[in-house]
C-alpha cells in the first residue's frame, strides 16, 4: 500500500484550445498539425490587424484632436476679436483734446480730468477749479446756525416712550388699552405696543 495513483499532467494548446497529454512526443505531433499551423497564423494575421487598427485608431484620433484645437483657437480668436470690438464700442475710445486740456469720449461724450480724477459731461469743456476761498458767514447766521429746530436734523428726534409727552398724559383705561391723552386728538393703542416700539 506504498504505492498511489498519480494523473498524467496536461498541456493547454492556447491556439487550437484543447488539452492534450503534456510530454514532448504529444506536443511535436500536435505543433506539426495543419490544423495547429493554421490557427497560429490565424493568431499572428489576428494581432498584427489589430496592431495596425490601433495605430490607424490613434493617428485619426490624434488629428481629429489637432483640427478640433485649430478650430477652437481659430474660433477663440474671433471671439477674443469681437468682445475687445464690443467693448471699445460700449466704453468709446478716449482722445486727448488739446483745446479743453482734458481726454474726451465721443460715444459717451464725457470729459476726463487726470489731475482731478474727474468726470465731465457732455457740455463744453468745464472750466478749470479754482482754488476757493475761505467762506465768511456773517454772525447772524452763524448765530441762527446754532439754533437749529430739533426735526431738522436726519430722521428727527425720537418721541419718549414713558414720562409726560409735551404735556400729554398716558392712562390705562379699563379694558387695558393704553391712552395717551393730547391737547387735539385721542390716541388708542393695544397693551404691550409702546414696548415694541423701542
Amino acid at each position: 500500500m506504498t504505492e498511489f495513483w498519480k494523473s498524467n499532467p496536461m498541456y493547454w494548446c492556447e491556439y487550437c484550445k484543447v488539452w492534450m497529454q503534456d510530454n514532448p512526443q504529444a506536443r511535436a505531433t500536435h505543433e506539426k498539425g495543419i490544423k495547429h499551423k493554421d490557427n497560429v497564423a490565424r493568431k499572428l494575421r489576428q494581432m498584427r490587424q489589430n496592431a495596425d487598427k490601433a495605430a490607424r485608431d490613434e493617428r485619426l484620433a490624434t488629428d481629429s484632436m489637432d483640427g478640433i484645437e485649430a478650430r477652437a483657437r481659430k474660433q477663440y480668436e474671433r471671439d477674443l476679436q469681437e468682445a475687445q470690438e464690443a467693448q471699445r464700442s460700449l466704453a468709446g475710445e478716449w482722445v486727448h483734446d488739446d483745446k479743453a486740456g482734458l481726454h474726451y469720449n465721443t460715444q459717451h461724450r464725457w470729459y476726463f480730468d487726470r489731475s482731478t480724477s474727474m468726470y465731465y459731461g457732455d457740455a463744453a469743456a468745464p472750466p478749470q477749479p479754482q482754488p476757493k476761498a475761505a467762506a465768511v458767514l456773517p454772525a447772524a447766521a452763524a448765530a441762527q446756525k446754532k439754533r437749529a429746530h430739533p426735526m431738522s436734523q436726519p430722521g428727527g428726534y425720537q418721541m419718549p416712550t414713558t414720562g409726560a409727552i409735551g404735556g400729554a398724559k398716558q392712562l390705562l383705561n379699563s379694558h387695558g388699552a393704553t391712552i395717551i391723552l393730547c391737547t387735539a386728538f385721542f390716541l388708542l393703542l393695544p397693551d404691550g405696543l409702546l414696548d415694541d416700539l423701542d
